[in-house]
């Protein structure tokens, strides 16, 4: 499996079909006497901006570190063995109203998008 090519960018979909984001890094644990063995995907926003680059990363973990309930919204682990299929998705054998995932996009949600017609 080429790691970057068959997981990086992929959509998430929790056990019950949900989108939960993407798999925005990768976990590897590199061994002395072996190869590397993949551990872990990430995914948050705060994964996405490192990979933009270091000062960017730090200022998006600020930001949501600044927001006390969005706190763990910005770096999601899944283990590698909640992966239960690797696809043009990859699937989770996971919840996503269990874990921190759409914290981040449902606080943007509730303090800074208006709908229109909503309660106006």
């Amino acid at each position: 499996m080429e790691l970057v090519r068959d997981l990086l960018d992929k959509q998430l979909i929790d056990r019950n079909g949900v989108n939960t984001g993407r798999v925005d890094g990768i976990v590897v644990e590199l061994r002395e006497n072996g190869p590397p063995r993949l551990v872990a995907l990430e995914a948050g926003p705060a994964v996405l901006a490192y990979r933009v680059g270091p000062r960017m990363g730090r200022w998006v973990t600020w930001l949501v570190n600044r927001f006390r309930r969005a706190r763990d919204a910005g770096r999601c682990r899944i283990p590698w063995s909640q992966i239960t299929s690797v696809d043009l998705d990859v699937a989770i054998d996971i919840d996503v109203n269990e874990t921190p995932l759409l914290a981040w996009q449902r606080w943007v949600a509730r303090r800074l998008v208006r709908l229109p017609g909503k309660g106006e």
